[in-house]
């Protein structure tokens, strides 16, 4: 079974395109049943090897089935946003495979249905901005290992003096070299990371902190309570 495939054999080199391939086509399977649960697994294991991916293909098939996971997992709205990136695809082949015409209209019409489905969807309000969450990163050093360090700041710049609590940043797969502490930030599941456990942060306060990874993380706002 594709699935028990030891992808990260130490017995013989296995070219990460081949290795991407491999487990976007295993959850391309789990996807087939609707099984979220495994397919996020090995979706885990493709996010590290998408980043530095050249194939345009099967950089969109990971989308394809990213934007699905999500949708099974009722995350509708990021789901939707997705899925409507994918529909936007400028190109009509990529090498020698051509972009299905048909296919692109699914993905938009999967965006719209995605989003008929959202009931409710924690927002910044209206007494707050989005730009009131400034997010800052910086590289700061490299591990002994080789590894990256970054220095990250999260601040509630509300002029209002205006709490903001439930803070969830969208951060990938994000996973760090370094322990974080999991009360300051903590990666709860695909793309949703929780700020200051979900306590609010004062006008001014500022959560700081480091993690190791081979790239910065790209980190923004998914959704707030002001209090």
């Amino acid at each position: 079974m594709l699935s028990g495939m030891d992808l990260d054999s130490t017995t013989r080199v296995i070219d990460d395109t081949l290795r991407l391939s491999k487990c976007v086509l295993i959850v391309r399977l789990y996807l087939e049943d609707d099984d979220a649960i495994n397919a996020e697994a090995f979706i885990n294991e493709a996010s590290f090897l998408v980043s530095n991916s050249q194939h345009e293909v099967l950089n969109l098939q990971y989308k394809v089935c990213y934007a699905r996971i999500l949708d099974l997992k009722r995350k509708f709205l990021d789901a939707a946003l997705r899925y409507y990136d994918i529909s936007q695809v400028e190109k009509r082949q990529i090498g020698d495979e051509l972009i299905d015409e048909e296919a692109l209209e699914q993905a938009l019409s999967a965006a719209v249905t995605t989003y008929k489905h959202i009931f409710t969807v924690v927002a910044v309000e209206t007494n707050c901005s989005n730009g009131d969450i400034v997010i800052a990163q910086s590289r700061v050093g490299t591990l002994p290992s080789g590894i990256s360090s970054f220095s990250m700041e999260i601040t509630n710049a509300c002029a209002r003096g205006c709490s903001i609590s439930n803070l969830h940043l969208k951060c990938s797969m994000f996973a760090s070299a370094v322990l974080v502490n999991p009360k300051i930030f903590k990666h709860q599941d695909v793309d949703d990371c929780l700020v200051n456990g979900g306590s609010p942060l004062t006008a001014g306060f500022t959560i700081s902190f480091k993690y190791a990874n081979s790239f910065q993380y790209p980190l923004s706002l998914a959704s707030a309570t002001c209090d």
